[in-house]
């Protein structure tokens, strides 16, 4: 009823069906069955079924943070359930709207927060995205990077770029134009490093003197 309530208010107000599913962690299907209706429908009369007897043990689950409901189906079948899968996943859907449960889908899952009190500054992990894993001495910076790396696709991709980049230098060769193309285009959040690629290319005969290595997207979507 509540996230019913929820969807009508954000109806009224113009989001639309593909906003408020992300907002609220529910299926669009869900939102567009209530866009159909003023009142929720009651509904009929509930009977017994073979997921009954595991409920407690699913509200617990769905509390969780992070826990998926396909590992819940898996759970409660080692504990008995016998049930089919399908019949599973609508009744775990009903019992998370009968007790007012969010949780998130499986992109959205979410990862172990990082456990670290001291966060690095910019200026060292600006340094440190360009160095290898083991050449970072420091073991707190070092498993601090990598936490990251494991967390952050984007970072990933920056880091790669930008130690292509500065194997170009010390090498004196290297496809620059490929380099800032890749930039440019790419899918993913390079703010900074859009900016620098397209500082490069107002002065590109300058930069790309002596540079002639070719390398493919490949290298750089390869995980770090």
């Amino acid at each position: 009823m509540i996230i019913f309530r929820k969807v009508k208010e954000l109806q009224e107000q113009g989001f639309t069906i593909s906003k408020i599913a992300r907002d609220l962690k529910i299926s669009r299907r869900r939102v567009r069955s209530y866009f159909q209706y003023d009142s929720l429908p009651r509904r009929s009369s509930q009977r017994s079924t073979k997921i009954d007897p595991f409920t407690d043990h699913i509200v617990a689950k769905l509390k969780e943070k992070g826990y998926l409901i396909k590992d819940i189906i898996t759970e409660i079948k080692e504990l008995g359930y016998t049930g089919g899968q399908t019949q599973a996943y609508h009744n775990i859907n009903m019992i998370k709207e009968k007790y007012d449960i969010s949780t998130l889908g499986h992109v959205q899952i979410q990862k172990e927060k990082i456990q670290f009190n001291k966060p690095l500054s910019t200026r060292v992990l600006l340094k440190l995205t360009g160095y290898s894993l083991q050449s970072i001495n420091d073991e707190y910076d070092r498993k601090y990077m990598e936490t990251l790396l494991e967390n952050m696709t984007d970072l990933q991709i920056v880091r790669r770029l930008v130690r292509i980049f500065k194997k170009m230098l010390s090498r004196g060769k290297g496809n620059i134009d490929r380099w800032i193309e890749f930039v440019k285009k790419s899918k993913y959040k390079l703010v900074g490093l859009r900016s620098f690629a397209n500082g490069l290319s107002q002065d590109i005969d300058a930069v790309k003197n002596g540079i002639s290595m070719h390398w493919s997207n490949g290298a750089v979507e390869r995980t770090c």
